[in-house]
């Protein structure tokens, strides 16, 4: 399978993750569900699941290996 959305294994996401929750923005993991193939986005900020991924539109848990990353700011 084709990674079209150029996500990072967990180890390189977590890191980045805590890089920028440390200059003081939220992340949300993202991931593509293994059933529909729909990419998905963490409703939990700055949290890394290990158990799994809900999609909530299909209902599907995807224990993903790739992840990409949702990072904001407020202002």
């Amino acid at each position: 399978m084709i990674d079209k959305y150029k996500d990072l294994p967990q180890e390189e996401i977590t890191d980045m993750m805590n890089d920028v929750i440390g200059k003081g923005f939220t992340c949300y993991i993202k991931w593509t569900c293994e059933n529909c193939g729909e990419r998905a986005t963490s409703n939990t900020p700055n949290t890394f699941f290990t158990e799994g991924y809900i999609h909530e539109d299909c209902g599907h848990t995807t224990y993903p290996t790739k992840f990409g990353l949702v990072v904001t700011k407020c202002l």
